[in-house]
């Protein structure tokens, strides 16, 4: 077997916090320090396995405004008697310039 790998951290900080939350729990400070990691690296891992909300609520909005605009689509054409187009080509004249 390997030599346990150390870790160090140059943190005046991060000793502070270390320190009193060792003296306030009675333990250790690498055990302190240890399960702040794992919990920190279960709540990465929880959140890179859920689907963010945001995206899922903006891809509803989407679906809901484009059946909305091809409802109006219909509409109007049932209206017009003419379908809808996105040619253009009526505005331009052979060389690609506006009319």
């Amino acid at each position: 077997m390997g030599a346990e790998k150390q870790l160090s951290v140059r943190s005046t900080e991060a000793a502070k916090i270390a320190a009193a939350l060792a003296r306030d729990l009675g333990r250790p400070q690498k055990e302190v320090v240890l399960e702040a990691l794992r919990e920190m690296q279960a709540k990465r891992n929880e959140t890179k396995q859920a689907k963010p909300p945001h995206k899922a609520a903006s891809v509803a909005r989407f679906e809901e405004t484009l059946r909305r605009v091809h409802e109006e689509v219909r509409r109007i054409e049932a209206e017009t008697g003419e379908q809808l187009t996105s040619d253009h080509d009526f505005l331009y004249d052979e060389f690609g310039l506006p009319k």
